[in-house]
């Protein structure tokens, strides 16, 4: 059963007509809050050589066991989703849980969403009011 909390993982499509398999790996990094219940998620993308990418936090083999070579956060894709989408996804096989991320990570992430140049002032703007950027190691 997939629970919306802090820490979670899941496999969300994005695959063209070339790579329909495709799925990139979105990380939860706050437990729902608002109404209706809302999860903040930021996915993960291979750096490639030649390709630019976020530096802001890399995540490396090991990281997860989804991470397979160096990996960056996509700041600029995060997004709110409501808890309820996200749980209906998951049960419905849309999406695919996979397994939690390390608190340390997570909060490795969440401290350089408010450094990188990509992550939209609004997403910023609500870390800091939630003080998600405190809450360490949950």
């Amino acid at each position: 059963m997939f629970f919306a909390t802090k820490r979670a993982t899941v496999l969300i499509p994005s695959g063209s007509i070339d790579r329909p398999d495709l799925r990139h790996l979105f990380v939860l990094l706050c437990d729902p809050f608002g109404e209706p219940p809302k999860c903040l998620l930021v996915s993960l993308s291979t750096v490639r050589q030649n390709a630019y990418y976020d530096p802001a936090c890399l995540l490396y083999a090991g990281d997860h066991p989804f991470v397979k070579q160096t990996s960056y956060v996509k700041y600029s894709t995060c997004r709110l989703e409501e808890a309820a989408k996200l749980v209906r996804a998951v049960e419905s096989g849309v999406f695919r849980q996979h397994d939690m991320m390390d608190g340390a990570i997570v909060a490795r992430i969440i401290r350089a969403c408010l450094s990188s140049r990509h992550t939209p002032k609004e997403i910023k703007d609500l870390i800091v009011a939630h003080g998600w950027v405190d809450a360490v190691d949950e």
